[in-house]
């Protein structure tokens, strides 16, 4: 939590460092104009939230995406960040949709068993797959036994699970 602060307040930093660049900027060019070619960047980018396992309220009025690596260290830090928002804000809808990176060998098999474990016993059983895995994987490299071990603890029905797993459905 304390490594996610730290990137939150460099980033605030930067934040500030752009606006002071863009009024000295406006200085500039109110002593000098000149002419800008580049056309002003795009911030925002409507992303959808897909089939992302739901974390609050569907109706709430605000709405957080996340692109979650199970085998990321980054995206492990902020777990703890996802649960205080998720326990703490009821207008607040956290999606998480899967992003395995391709060089972390086991994101793949842990989003897959999660996207397996919310079709076979719904988005409340995958937030608590979703915390397991974090949990166990704190302390232990992720592996298939983890996974099985994230997806035994999160109540799901296992026979249903081996089945659709089997299946590669």
């Amino acid at each position: 939590t304390e490594n996610v602060i730290g990137r939150a307040r460099e980033y605030l930093v930067s934040v500030k460092k752009n606006e002071d660049i863009y009024q000295y900027l406006l200085k500039l060019y109110e002593q000098e104009p000149f002419q800008v070619f580049l056309d002003e960047p795009e911030l925002r980018f409507d992303v959808a939230a897909g089939s992302g396992a739901v974390l609050g309220s569907a109706s709430a009025p605000v709405q957080l995406i996340i692109f979650m690596d199970f085998a990321c260290v980054y995206c492990s830090e902020s777990v703890e960040t996802i649960k205080k928002l998720h326990n703490t804000f009821a207008y607040l809808q956290i999606v998480i949709r899967h992003s395995p990176i391709i060089t972390h060998p086991m994101a793949r098999p842990a989003a897959e068993a999660g996207v397996v474990v919310k079709m076979t016993a719904g988005g409340e059983v995958f937030v608590k797959y979703f915390y397991a895995l974090h949990r166990i994987s704190e302390s232990e490299a992720l592996d298939t036994v983890v996974i099985n071990r994230a997806v035994a603890e999160s109540g799901v029905n296992l026979i249903d699970y081996a089945k659709c797993i089997g299946s590669g459905a």
